[in-house]
């Protein structure tokens, strides 16, 4: 495997493009967290923060863009871990750093999706606010810590044919399952920040994180 180059200066690991899929831009922001997990500064499938990137089915490592001339379509017939019965295949209880992680499958190893208790630490030890960066609205988190910050953007989401709440709302997916059919999910909007349980089914922005 090849190494990506890394310069780390004022708090912010930079990950060249020898990385294994890691894009040219990504950063791993330190936020002073007490777990020392460090967010990345875009989504999956964006090459910049104000990028929307990729949405994808809880599990899956496809993604798809916010154009829906694709044609694809968000649901249980369409969703791979369902069964010809249509009961949902277990496909294990954090799927953080496993095949069924989109943030490992686009970026490369130690990327992953952030667990449920990520983000709650994530909500739990930085100030947030609603903004426009770039023109795109979306939500910024500023460490309560050393004054890092990232900003999400309200990428809304893939929803059966359509793309729904796109400017207003951003849903992001955890590696952490509730029940057969539910994942958690990191909720924003400009006058919120909740995480939820959610169908898997939908498609959902991933915001990878990091240990080191």
């Amino acid at each position: 495997m090849i190494l990506a180059a890394i310069l780390t200066v004022m708090g912010v690991t930079t990950y060249g493009e020898d990385g294994p899929s890691a894009p040219v831009g990504a950063e791993a922001l330190d936020l002073g967290l007490p777990s020392g997990t460090k967010w990345a500064n875009m989504n999956v499938g964006a090459e910049k923060p104000e990028d929307y990137g990729l949405y994808f089915a809880w599990g899956e490592t496809t993604g798809y863009t916010s154009d829906t001339s694709d044609g694809h379509l968000f649901s249980w017939e369409t969703y791979q871990y369902v069964s010809s019965s249509y009961d949902v295949v277990d496909i294990g209880s954090d799927i953080a750093g496993t095949e069924y992680d989109a943030a490992t499958a686009h970026w490369g190893t130690p990327w992953r999706m952030p667990s449920k208790t990520q983000i709650k630490e994530l909500q739990e030890n930085c100030s947030s606010e609603w903004t426009t960066q770039n023109g795109v609205n979306g939500r910024k988190f500023t460490s309560n810590k050393n004054g890092n910050s990232i900003f999400l953007p309200a990428a809304g989401s893939r929803w059966d044919c359509e793309l729904v709440n796109a400017g207003s709302v951003g849903y992001y997916w955890s590696s952490t399952p509730f029940d057969e059919d539910l994942a958690c999910e990191l909720y924003i909007d400009s006058g919120y920040v909740s995480r939820y349980n959610r169908i898997r089914t939908d498609g959902r922005s991933v915001r990878p994180v990091r240990k080191n």
